[in-house]
């Protein structure tokens, strides 16, 4: 696991945000606070669940007789006037993801933040989907939930989740009996649901393409 980027939150020191790294979209808290000291901006650290900054690099001040004079480190102000996040241009579009079917194509673009790549400073997606037609249709139906759920353990069969927000994970359970167990994300392009097999999964989200009357 590590810090979700996908949520945006008011204070980093506020609650914890964590994903796994095999589905980066879904991010989980136990509404429990980083750890005291965490970093949480630049020369900034965690304390009390509030952001403040490190020991040496606080704003000073100096007390008069009649007036309070605040000394502003010139050199932070001139560093934040430079540190606007930026996206890069949309790459290309990939090849569709299908060899027969119906299938998607994705494009990516880069946040520029203090002159490295940052997955959290820019505002807005850093991908983009389209659907795509391979130029065949398949010659046979592939239930990619079963042969997932098979390599498993040979008992296993596929269970499609009540909650359609999770229907892009991968869920099975034993056909004599028991409660389902979740194995991660579903690959790319895969149909959301029996029912739907027009709407597919891509990084665990669905993709309606039935809006396109496809």
């Amino acid at each position: 696991f590590s810090v979700c980027k996908s949520v945006k939150v008011r204070s980093a020191c506020s609650r914890l945000w964590c994903a796994h790294r095999a589905m980066p979209h879904v991010c989980r808290s136990k509404r429990a606070p980083p750890l005291e000291g965490t970093p949480c901006g630049h020369n900034k650290w965690c304390v009390d669940r509030v952001c403040e900054p490190m020991p040496g690099h606080a704003i000073k001040t100096e007390t008069t007789n009649t007036q309070t004079e605040v000394t502003v480190n010139k050199v932070e102000d001139k560093e934040r006037e430079n540190d606007k996040p930026e996206w890069t241009d949309w790459g290309r579009w990939s090849d569709c993801s299908a060899s027969c079917g119906y299938g998607l194509r994705t494009r990516i673009r880069r946040c520029r933040y203090k002159g490295v790549i940052s997955e959290s400073a820019c505002e807005g997606a850093g991908f983009q989907v389209r659907t795509c037609w391979a130029g065949a249709a398949c010659a046979t139906a592939r239930d990619r939930r079963a042969d997932i759920c098979t390599r498993q353990h040979a008992r296993f069969i596929p269970y499609l989740h009540p909650n359609e927000t999770q229907h892009c994970e991968i869920w099975c359970v034993d056909y004599a009996g028991g409660g389902p167990s979740n194995f991660g994300a579903l690959p790319d392009g895969t149909p959301c649901s029996y029912s739907r097999p027009y709407d597919v999964c891509f990084q665990v989200l669905l993709i309606f393409l039935t809006m396109f009357n496809l």
